[in-house]
């Protein structure tokens, strides 16, 4: 994983140099924006949903997509269409 600096140019994400294969490496998981759950009052307080006592809700990929972009929508469009 990279990011972009202001130059352009990508830089390392993590810091840590892993010499293993993608495969062997530790299970990641990204948040998909389809369910946030907080109390009011905590929300406010915080300013986030990330708190000590954050859970994740696990989804699997095909429920997991993510519309941004018209292509994003398409997509989505010929998955459902192919499963009816």
């Amino acid at each position: 994983m990279h990011r972009v600096d202001e130059d352009g140019r990508l830089t390392d994400f993590i810091d840590t140099i892993y010499e293993s294969r993608r495969q062997d490496l530790p299970v990641i998981y990204r948040r998909n924006g389809a369910i946030w759950v907080a109390r009011t009052e905590v929300l406010l307080k915080r300013n986030t949903f990330f708190t000590d006592r954050t859970y994740a809700y696990m989804m699997s990929q095909d429920r997991s997509l993510e519309i941004d972009t018209e292509e994003d929508l398409l997509f989505a469009d010929l998955l459902m269409s192919r499963k009816g």
